[in-house]
């Protein structure tokens, strides 16, 4: 994690519990991250369920040491299409 949450984890305890449950939540769920790195943030970003977002492939990012350089492209391809998911979803164009 990053310094400043390690500072800031020991002094609040409510950053503790957060970023506590936070880290525990995203390596229960991130197995295709930790398998397949940026290609594996891009699957687990587009899926288009709660908690599967861009805050918690960052996390995911941060914990499994995928460089910036990386990640950034991979969080935000995932970002664009769920999007594209769920805008077809809700305009009608796909049914499942």
């Amino acid at each position: 994690m990053s310094e400043i949450i390690l500072i800031q984890r020991g002094r609040i305890e409510l950053f503790d519990r957060f970023f506590s449950w936070l880290y525990a939540r995203t390596r229960r769920k991130s197995d295709k991250v930790d398998k397949y790195g940026a290609i594996g943030l891009i699957l687990f970003t587009a899926i288009p369920l709660p908690t599967t977002g861009a805050w918690t492939a960052s996390v995911a990012a941060t914990i499994f040491k995928i460089r910036f350089r990386s990640a950034f492209p991979a969080i935000i391809t995932g970002v664009l299409i769920a999007g594209v998911v769920i805008t077809l979803l809700s305009t009608g164009v796909s049914h499942f």
